[in-house]
């Protein structure tokens, strides 16, 4: 709460201009077709965005109410909250952000710096499902390349669907019933527990480009077993197991592009992890969780026919 005063007394020191503000009041509904028909999301949305501008500051914010079923009390969401500071060759936004990278189309490859909402899936729109991060947005500009780092001082996660969800995996141990022990799926915030994210781009005559490298937690707790059973002369027969979410550091490194040529656009991007953690039903692995680097690449084309835009992407 002291950061968000701090943030907002700094703001309305460096603007003057006349405040713009917009926003939206939107209700979806969605049936599930089955022979008892029940609601997948019934939700109103009330959106509200705020931006001051004067000077070589601005303010903004971007606030969500959610209204669920017949939950009486909305969902307050402050998606963003920030304040921009723009000087000659550097730019500073400090705060609640959303920040996007990459060029797939929904999917995440190097866009790892926001977090996701997934307790509806993908159904809501991309600014929806990503989360803002607390933290500081600095950019350094040289002639056409960008140089970012972004330092966040508190972990947020991946916000699971909720339990009795549609979109909420079910999870199974076979042979044995299951306990989940929440106990150490929280990151505290704590500067060891910093992240930090760098990006190198550039928009040239022929080609646009960015590099980025990040040191981050996942923001996916990876799934521990602690395991109950007893020995048969057969093996082990599982009668019983503690499952116990924790996040993991990650090492990533990738970069995308795109280009043009005879009406065609061309784009690609990688990202490399170390570190991963993996569910694994090998038992030699006492706690089902192994650990691996993996690649995860995108190349994709569009193209406009008869002002119809066409896209295509292969993912691995």
């Amino acid at each position: 709460m002291r950061q968000i005063i701090a943030i907002l007394f700094f703001a309305l020191a460096i603007v003057q201009a006349e405040p713009q503000i917009g926003g939206m009041v939107r209700n979806y509904t969605a049936l599930l077709a089955k022979d008892n028909p029940e609601f997948a999301m019934l939700q109103n949305t009330f959106h509200l965005t705020f931006e001051q501008r004067g000077g070589k500051g601005a303010l903004f914010a971007d606030i969500y109410a959610y209204q669920y079923g017949k939950d009486v009390v909305p969902e307050l969401n402050m998606k963003q909250l920030y304040v921009d500071l723009s000087l000659e060759k550097i730019d500073f936004r400090l705060g609640r952000q959303q920040i996007i990278w990459g060029k797939a189309d929904g999917v995440f490859i190097t866009d790892v710096v926001s977090p996701r909402d997934l307790r509806e899936f993908l159904l809501p729109d991309f600014t929806e499902i990503r989360q803002g991060i607390d933290g500081l947005n600095s950019s350094f500009y040289v002639s056409n390349h960008t140089f970012s780092l972004v330092l966040s001082p508190a972990f947020r996660p991946t916000v699971q669907p909720e339990q009795g969800s549609i979109w909420r995996p079910e999870l199974s141990i076979p042979g044995g019933s299951f306990r989940l022990d929440t106990s150490m799926k929280d990151v505290a915030a704590e500067f060891d527990n910093s992240e930090a994210f760098f990006r190198w781009s550039a928009m040239l005559s022929a080609i646009d480009f960015e590099l980025v490298a990040a040191w981050m937690w996942d923001d996916d707790p990876a799934l521990h077993l602690t395991k109950y059973g007893h020995p048969t002369s057969t093996g082990f027969v599982l009668d019983s197991a503690v499952v116990t979410p924790r996040h993991h550091r990650l090492g990533m490194g990738g970069g995308s592009f795109s280009t043009t040529h005879n009406g065609f656009v061309f784009k690609g991007e990688a990202g490399y992890y170390s570190q991963k953690r993996f569910r694994t039903a090998d038992p030699a692995l006492s706690d089902g969780i192994t650990e691996g680097d993996y690649l995860h690449y995108m190349a994709g084309v569009s193209y406009t026919l008869l002002g119809v835009d066409l896209h295509t992407q292969f993912i691995q």
